[in-house]
């Protein structure tokens, strides 16, 4: 009977987080951006002539406008195009099914790290409502389908570790190349995965061990030299080669003298230094809860990626797993599970501290995921605190509270974001294909000082392919390799208004004043 009463609770559970990802994603953001743009007309032309925008028939990495977006998202198109068409929608499924399937993942995963009932269900809670899930699930973003590849990773990391079978390691294999074909973090945390593997596999497990680490090691090593050249251009985002940090490096170093400057002044010490300030910012209430970061992008505006009651339970949950360890410090084998959860809380952060403009929630989101496993713990720990009698009602109080966070966070979502969005710029797609229809020989100028909306325009006009690679112009690669769009067929992007040619009588730009796209013409 509990087992049915369980399985009914999922089965909601899992209903109200497709909703929460699926209820209006056509237009909710209202836009691509241009992440998803490049991921959308590169599916669109692989779909129609198999080539990405450079004419590359099927590249493991589509270059788009130097930012290199991996096949795996753009390849999960194609076929979605062709049964359902090139519409927003459909570019943003692939993301918006993984974010469903990664609550039914949590829930097994708690189950096999042995969480007690109903900590399961809590723990598939948090992932079905919480800010960030919801929110990345609603656009095409390659990082999470590769989250929930990787997840699913885990998941078969631990079912090896307790009862393996041989076609257990071809599914960690297949399941690790396509996380680190879609997305670069992954790649960056198998070493992180080998780590944890041998923090928590009993020493019994020898063979499983040494099975395991292999199929890692052969996924790292092999995707790993397929992807040398786009993990070089990807390495100008971080901290070890931008320029601002290292002047800034130069100029603490000359205000040290003697054999500080050595010690202080040390270019490793000086990096080590702004890893450590980036992963307590990763920690910090105003990136968890309270802001999210800066980047309009990866949370609604003034909106945390987790629950306060989620941080709160967290903290509760890694002091928990920290009490164990330090119990169990003389033999640290009866405490395998709470020293791999904890190494893996920590390592799990390494590709977004490394990051120019960390804290990273892109490049953070299984250790997000991880944050939700301290919640249950913590959720359970709490629990165990009060009389036997009380505890099914303090759980139903927690599971409520989330359900209203959830709600509350819904409402933002649904009532108050629509009208938050001059972020992403909304309503390009609709003025420009005004434009082409109602001027369908006249040069167009189109005020664009970022560089990117050469690839929007492609894909709302959805631009013929022979088209495309004919009349396509790029500006030069600037310092961290990107090209930005400078010509496509009659339109003309320019860095400000007065840029414009005297034959080009039309002129489309963004107004902040007005807070919307403006037409212009000078006939």
């Amino acid at each position: 009977m509990k087992i049915k009463q369980t399985s009914f609770w999922l089965i909601i559970m899992v209903f109200l987080a497709f909703s929460l990802r699926f209820w209006r994603l056509d237009s909710l953001p209202s836009i691509l951006n241009r992440d998803e743009a490049a991921l959308a007309y590169n599916a669109y032309l692989l779909q129609e002539v198999g080539q990405d925008e450079w004419g590359r028939s099927w590249p493991v990495a589509l270059e788009s406008f130097g930012d290199y977006k991996l096949i795996g998202y753009p390849a999960s198109l194609v076929p979605l195009f062709s049964a359902f068409g090139a519409y927003d929608w459909v570019v943003r499924l692939p993301s918006a099914l993984a974010g469903t399937t990664l609550v039914l993942l949590v829930f097994y995963l708690a189950r096999q790290l042995k969480l007690k009932e109903p900590a399961d269900l809590f723990m598939a809670g948090l992932v079905a409502f919480s800010p960030v899930f919801v929110f990345f699930s609603r656009m095409a973003f390659e990082a999470n389908l590769a989250l929930s590849y990787l997840v699913a990773a885990w998941l078969l990391v631990l079912l090896i570790k307790d009862q393996a079978r041989w076609w257990h390691y071809l599914l960690l294999a297949l399941l690790l190349v396509s996380a680190t074909l879609t997305y670069n973090t992954p790649l960056l945390l198998i070493p992180v995965l080998m780590v944890y593997a041998w923090l928590v596999f009993p020493k019994n497990s020898r063979k499983e061990l040494l099975l395991t680490e292999g199929v890692l090691l052969i996924v790292l090593l092999g995707v790993g030299w397929l992807l040398l050249p786009i993990l070089r251009q990807k390495s100008g985002i971080t901290i070890f080669t931008d320029e601002t940090i290292w002047s800034q490096w130069i100029a603490w170093r000359s205000s040290l003298s003697g054999v500080w400057q050595n010690i202080l002044g040390n270019r490793y010490v000086y990096y080590l230094a702004i890893m450590g300030k980036n992963l307590a910012a990763s920690f910090s209430p105003q990136f968890l809860v309270t802001n999210g970061g800066s980047h309009p992008w990866h949370s609604l505006p003034g909106v945390g990626h987790i629950f306060a009651i989620s941080y709160g339970l967290a903290a509760a949950g890694i002091a928990k797993l920290g009490q164990t360890v330090w119990l169990a410090r003389k033999k640290l084998g009866e405490a395998r599970q709470e020293l791999g959860l904890l190494f893996l809380l920590f390592a799990s952060l390494a590709p977004a501290v490394v990051t120019v403009d960390a804290p990273h929630a892109t490049r953070s989101l299984l250790f997000f995921v991880i944050l939700q496993v301290m919640a249950a713990i913590g959720a359970g720990a709490l629990v165990n605190l009060v009389k036997k009698q009380q505890q099914h009602t303090t759980w139903l109080l927690l599971r409520a509270t989330i359900f209203i966070s959830g709600v509350l966070f819904a409402r933002q979502l649904f009532a108050n974001y629509p009208q938050q969005q001059q972020a992403l710029q909304p309503g390009f797609d609709q003025l420009i294909q005004v434009a082409d229809h109602q001027y369908p020989e006249q040069k167009i100028a189109i005020v664009d000082p970022a560089g990117y909306h050469y690839v929007l325009l492609a894909w709302y006009l959805k631009f013929p392919p022979n088209e495309y690679f004919n009349t396509v112009v790029r500006q030069q690669p600037d310092q961290i390799g990107f090209r930005y769009g400078e010509q496509l067929g009659r339109y003309h992007f320019i860095g400000q208004a007065g840029d414009r040619s005297p034959e080009e009588k039309i002129l489309i730009q963004w107004s902040p004043a007005s807070g919307g796209w403006q037409m212009e013409s000078y006939e």
